[in-house]
């Protein structure tokens, strides 16, 4: 691929030109996808409460 000297590749372009995997296994999917749960478990839990904080804050100012 040629490229212009100032444009920057895609990460996984760059890889396959280096002959690199760029594709997770099983087990690193598995990984991610309990990462990501936890992650919106934890906006789940912690936007309402920020929002309640605000409210709170926004009363007090009042």
């Amino acid at each position: 691929m040629t490229a212009l000297p100032w444009a920057v590749e895609p990460p996984d372009i760059i890889l396959q030109e280096q002959g690199q995997q760029f594709m997770g296994s099983a087990n690193d999917m598995k990984a991610a996808e309990k990462t990501y749960s936890g992650f919106i478990t934890m906006i789940k839990w912690a936007a309402p409460i920020i929002a309640l904080i605000v409210l709170l804050v926004l009363i007090l100012i009042a």
